[in-house]
């Protein structure tokens, strides 16, 4: 069994400071929901101005804005109970009123959260254990931390901001990498490419964290990829596989897939095939085209010919500053050993 991975054990220990309520991790909280307060704020002002012009034009607000408006007000009022609760251990009076002064320096967020996918969700309830994840993974010390930093101050500062607000919000990671670009300028896909691994990185160990904390009621979880063309082989024979509440999924850099539970109520039918149909058995059906796509030519054609099944392709490693990753092995790798 390896050692814990730096961002690993950066995580856990910034989550027992904050379970211990140190004052330096209660104030980077108390920070980070005064950011997050700001942008919500922000959004609430755009939908009642939208609502004005409404008004002044002889019009009326549809139901969609109500929910919206309705939305954003509860997301308000649960920002300020848990800007409230870490105040109280992190800053005095005086202090938690320069939170305030955030707005100053945060860039106007008039998007509302947009819908669909994985990622791009329009919450009802902020992601708490998210939120916590997403911050403690920025910790000085840490892998992601290192990587933002060669970026510089100012634009490692604001990546950091960005990418908490993004997973609060449930904004699709291609927004938060735009709005880091239209502040700093720098080059859209790197920062892309962290956007989407690190915003993952924080739901899929919400994710599995929650299904520790309810072990009575789960007991596993459950591979889940997309299915698409789009999907690695890696992934689409991961895809229905079972694992213990003790593991992390480990997917690759980029990757879209996520753990869903596996109850005791599931376990008792004792087959998860029920529930989730085995990746391989769904690229087994696919048309010759979009197993070509998926594979590439030469390595389709050492599928078809039995030559190397999906299951080969899996790769896994292990690196001591991120941990274990999954990876698609090449046709190269495999035919070598």
């Amino acid at each position: 069994m390896p050692s814990p991975s730096a961002i690993d054990s950066t995580v856990q220990k910034f989550r027992s400071e904050l379970l211990r309520r140190e004052r330096a991790a209660a104030s980077q909280m108390t920070q980070a929901y005064g950011a997050i307060w700001v942008r919500l704020r922000r959004q609430l002002v755009v939908l009642m101005e939208q609502y004005e012009q409404v008004v002044r034009t002889g019009g009326t607000v549809g139901v969609s804005w109500l929910f919206e408006r309705d939305r954003m007000q509860a997301l308000l009022d649960q920002t300020c109970r848990e800007l409230a609760a870490f105040s109280q251990d992190a800053t005095t009076a005086v202090e938690a009123g320069q939170l305030i002064g955030l707005e100053t320096g945060a860039e106007a967020a008039t998007a509302l959260a947009q819908t669909g996918g994985v990622i791009g969700t329009s919450w009802n309830a902020l992601p708490s254990w998210v939120i916590e994840n997403a911050i403690a993974a920025q910790q000085p010390g840490s892998p992601l931390r290192a990587i933002l930093d060669r970026l510089g101050p100012d634009v490692s500062a604001g990546m950091r901001e960005e990418l908490i607000n993004g997973v609060a919000l449930g904004l699709n990671p291609r927004i938060v990498a735009a709005n880091v670009r239209r502040r700093f300028g720098t080059g859209l896909d790197q920062v892309l490419r962290i956007s989407r691994t690190e915003m993952l990185r924080s739901y899929r160990l919400a994710a599995t964290q929650n299904y520790r904390a309810n072990a009575d009621v789960v007991v596993g979880w459950i591979w889940h990829s997309a299915l698409t063309m789009r999907t690695c082989a890696m992934c689409f024979w991961m895809h229905g596989s079972l694992h213990s509440l003790n593991e992390e999924m480990d997917d690759h850099p980029n990757g879209r897939c996520a753990p869903i539970p596996y109850t005791r109520s599931m376990a008792e039918v004792g087959d998860t095939r029920v529930y989730v149909e085995p990746g391989e058995d769904v690229f087994g059906r696919m048309p010759e085209t979009d197993q070509r796509a998926v594979l590439g030519n030469a390595a389709y054609g050492a599928y078809q010919s039995g030559e190397v099944s999906l299951q080969d392709f899996v790769g896994q490693r292990y690196d001591a500053q991120w941990g274990s990753t999954r990876y698609t092995r090449s046709l190269k790798q495999i035919k070598g050993g």
